[in-house]
């Protein structure tokens, strides 16, 4: 018996639909792996020159968390020039899930704003304010409010514990010594591949010209850093490993918890979620995001997992 024309139009269309569909399913599959488990929610935090900048925050489950909450501010690399606040949407996702609210921010930058370092330094200061002066709405302990970021902007994580010009932090040049001490710093740091030194044989120093040192953290370390862990890849173009080295080490002097991790013959943000024809996500994302919760855990910040 022959199949009726009606069957085989139908069979026809099922045909040429079907790659379609597939690359439909495909398409919403990579969707979703892209797509952290809590998206943020944007904030305004700042107005500065006609811009608005955002804190994209990524707040706890309060039924499984009730707070108040640590918190981590987290910045994106780039250079002081490119970038954009998703860059650690996944890693906010990730610590919201273990109890910690990320607030990813927008910062000035050259290419965008024509900006300096200094000014994406202020931004990041008043970004650490916003969540210290909201800490109760946001049910935040403020003992426990974190930096972190990647590149340039785990320089400005560092820098945030580090520079004491004040007005780089968004004080008048003038201000006194008990003003500077009552502003927000970090009470640790998460470091990834971060920019250390600004001397002439680091990294930036043309771009930051004579005040480089103002900003440069390994040349401002002082007996009251905060606790910090750092993530490099021992491939890196940019940060070499002996500058990292120095910074532990000079750390560990002042008494102050430092770690270090090494990621043998990987390059610069070798941690991202993705990273080009990867699988997702990035396995050394998963890497550096759990020894990213053990430290945070070290602090008695995050609680461990029960054994089973």
């Amino acid at each position: 018996m022959r199949p009726k024309r009606n069957t085989l139009f139908a069979l026809a269309a099922l045909a040429l639909a079907l790659p379609v569909l597939l690359l439909a399913l495909a398409a919403a599959t990579l969707y979703a792996m892209h797509t952290p488990d809590t998206p943020p929610t944007p904030r305004p935090y700042k107005t500065v020159q006609g811009h608005t900048l955002l804190l994209h925050i990524t707040a706890p489950d309060t039924a499984q968390h009730p707070g108040p909450h640590p918190a981590i501010l987290l910045l994106h690399g780039g250079g002081w020039q490119t970038g954009q606040p998703d860059q650690f949407f996944h890693l906010a996702s990730d610590l919201a899930a273990q109890g910690v609210l990320a607030a990813s921010a927008q910062y000035r930058l050259t290419n965008t704003h024509d900006s300096t370092p200094y000014d994406s330094l202020q931004d990041a200061a008043d970004a650490l304010r916003f969540l210290h002066q909201h800490a109760d709405e946001l049910n935040l302990d403020t003992t426990r409010i974190a930096a972190g970021g990647g590149s340039a902007g785990g320089h400005l994580a560092a820098a945030l514990a580090t520079t004491t010009a004040p007005d780089l932090l968004g004080l008048p040049p003038d201000a006194t010594a008990e003003q500077l001490a009552a502003l927000p710093r970090p009470a640790a740091l998460v470091l990834f591949n971060p920019v250390i030194d600004n001397s002439p044989t680091g990294f930036g120093n043309q771009r930051l010209g004579d005040r480089w040192q103002d900003i440069s953290p390994l040349h401002n370390l002082h007996p009251h850093m905060p606790p910090t862990v750092t993530f490099l890849g021992t491939a890196d173009h940019l940060i070499p490993v002996a500058t990292a080295e120095q910074f532990r080490d000079q750390m560990t002097a002042l008494n102050t918890h430092s770690e270090l991790h090494l990621y043998p013959d990987q390059p610069h943000g070798f941690f991202n979620y993705r990273l080009e024809n990867q699988i997702l996500p990035n396995p050394l994302y998963t890497q550096t995001r759990d020894q990213t919760i053990t430290f945070l855990q070290s602090l008695g910040w995050i609680q461990p997992n029960p054994t089973p």
